[in-house]
């Protein structure tokens, strides 16, 4: 469009000023608009943007500069059109024109946040009606001697609103600090991996005390009086086959005490990061990552500052902290896998461990398998102190040797496998420790016998 061929003074802008220094106009028409400004204020831009709000052009009369001024519900947007239509600050355009503050100064609006509070500091008193449409201002306590002094109460009822604040945007980070620090679903605790652990033997080997690890043991063999004391992940074993709800209760007890230890360790490491994020800029923590405290005068001073009134106060927060704040946050996806539990009280968990082994001891002495308990204890004791588990010559006929198989403990008899070179035969025989002392001392009184196996039910 040529510029002399259409004269938008007619009818399509209102003259807000014309003097020496300045002329600024209000454009009402899309003509209008790319008249004074260029194709950047219309066609679509128009239709969608603005001829819904008010749309200013301040033109300098002494130099090149050229701005524009654009209000809608949330407040101004300030463009140079010398700087390809890039938004500036508020201070920018007030000080290419110092000599007309007084016009151009009410032209400026703020967003309902900014407005809002401006209007408790010059003496309005919100009581309960109004929180400037903001969904961070929770109340606003009026100071009636100095309104600017009113306390603005700060909450933050989303977690996530919080996090994005303070520039943790991450989905990781996000879920991370709901698991730990929130009233959410809660966590889960990891009982199968732990029960794999304790198949593997791990928990009898690390976890428990040595009278603890005595106890294990001495369960297990009445079991298997061949099992090994340092073969952990077989006495594991042994205990799981037989006594699998102690197991579980004892995993169970283990697991969810030391998950519970850690999520701790890690929900203060997460809260100490987060903590008082705005303290630095007069917005006094009251509970961590919810509720915080200030003034009408503190925030006005930071928009101000940051010379975006349009900015909620979310926006300006998060903008302080781009700004100011160099601490560094979040990444917490992987952090429960690297602390470890300050607190932890072992003294408690062997205690525990201690009952469960007690009451599988108190089982077996209850068993109705055992005919005397106290009895197969002993027999076994010996075996291992002076027989041993492997085939041995007989102390008087080396031709002769024996193989202890187990103790049965419906009889407390052993069973054994005796072998005779000469005559490479085997047979089985169920001996009490005397019969046994004898086969070892005597075998010459056994060449004959022949004791038949009974079954073990």
């Amino acid at each position: 469009m040529e510029k002399g061929k259409y004269n938008p003074y007619d009818e399509d802008v209102d003259l807000i000023q014309d003097d020496e220094n300045v002329k600024i106009v209000k454009v009402n028409t899309l003509n209008s608009a790319q008249y004074f400004g260029s194709d950047f204020y219309g066609n679509d831009n128009w239709e969608r943007h603005y001829r819904d709000g008010d749309l200013y052009f301040i033109i300098s009369k002494k130099d090149d500069s050229l701005y524009s001024i654009f209000n809608d519900s949330n407040g101004s947007v300030i463009r140079d059109l010398n700087k390809h239509n890039d938004i500036v600050g508020v201070n920018d355009v007030k000080r290419a024109f110092l000599s007309s503050l007084k016009v151009l100064s009410p032209l400026i609006k703020g967003g309902k946040t900014y407005e809002f509070l401006k209007e408790v500091s010059k003496g309005y008193d919100p009581h309960w009606r109004s929180n400037g449409d903001d969904p961070l201002i929770d109340e606003v306590k009026f100071n009636t001697k100095n309104p600017s002094n009113s306390k603005v109460i700060i909450k933050f009822e989303d977690d996530e609103v919080f996090l994005d604040t303070i520039n943790i945007g991450s989905s990781d980070d996000i879920y991370t600090y709901r698991s730990f620090t929130g009233n959410y679903s809660g966590r889960d605790y990891d009982i199968y991996n732990e029960q794999e652990r304790w198949g593997q033997g791990e928990y009898v080997e690390y976890h428990f005390n040595e009278e603890n690890k005595r106890k294990a043991y001495q369960i297990a063999r009445f079991f298997d009086f061949k099992v090994e004391e340092d073969n952990f992940k077989y006495i594991a074993t042994v205990l799981n086959d037989h006594f699998e709800r102690d197991v579980d209760d004892l995993i169970s007890e283990y697991s969810t005490r030391w998950q519970d230890c850690i999520d701790e360790v890690v929900k203060d490491i997460i809260l100490d990061e987060v903590g008082k994020p705005f303290d630095k800029f007069g917005i006094k923590e009251i509970y961590k990552g919810y509720r915080f405290e200030t003034t009408v005068g503190v925030l006005l001073h930071w928009y101000q500052d940051i010379e975006n009134y349009r900015f909620t106060l979310s926006d300006l927060l998060n903008k302080l902290m781009v700004l100011y704040d160099k601490k560094e946050r979040g990444y917490w996806g992987d952090l429960e896998y690297g602390v470890d539990c300050i607190d932890w009280d072992d003294d408690y968990i062997q205690g525990y461990y201690s009952k469960c082994l007690d009451r599988m001891l108190e089982k077996i002495e209850e068993d109705d398998d055992f005919i005397n308990i106290d009895e197969y204890r002993n027999i076994n004791d010996v075996i291992n102190d002076k027989y041993g588990h492997e085939w041995r010559n007989t102390e008087k006929d080396p031709n002769i040797k024996f193989l202890i198989i187990k103790v049965e403990p419906e009889t407390n008899k052993v069973l054994v496998n005796v072998h005779n070179d000469k005559t490479k035969k085997t047979h089985q025989r169920l001996l009490d420790l005397d019969g046994l002392y004898q086969l070892d001392n005597q075998p010459e009184l056994f060449n004959e016998i022949r004791i038949v196996r009974k079954k073990f039910l």
